[in-house]
């Protein structure tokens, strides 16, 4: 499988900055953080807030889970093993003004 392509609205790197970053309730990493503002898929739930990022390619997007609580990964995880919960999170997101902010990375397989 093989898939490259650039966000529809892309963060400008002079808004990249560095940052904290939580990777487990108890531990938190200086990291590069990229940031902008704008018009988002996004939805709010008990546990966790749901953004959905377009491509360029209008069938594709990334959806981003953040669960509330740092240390609620786990659950998040376990509720999210049937494709009929992550159908009704892209049924349910909205388009909102927000301000997004996420580690810089890059995803390899």
């Amino acid at each position: 499988m093989y898939f490259k392509d650039k966000w529809l609205n892309t963060f400008d790197e002079k808004n990249t900055r560095e940052d904290m970053f939580s990777v487990s309730a108890s531990e938190k990493v200086k990291t590069q953080m990229m940031n902008t503002q704008g018009d988002y898929n996004y939805s709010k739930y008990y546990n966790y807030d749901a953004l959905q990022i377009p491509y360029t390619t209008n069938n594709y997007s990334m959806l981003i889970l953040l669960p509330k609580d740092v240390s609620g990964i786990y659950e998040l995880e376990q509720n999210l093993d049937s494709i009929d919960i992550i159908d009704f999170i892209l049924s349910d997101l909205k388009k909102n003004s927000i301000n997004i902010s996420l580690p810089k990375f890059k995803l390899e397989v």
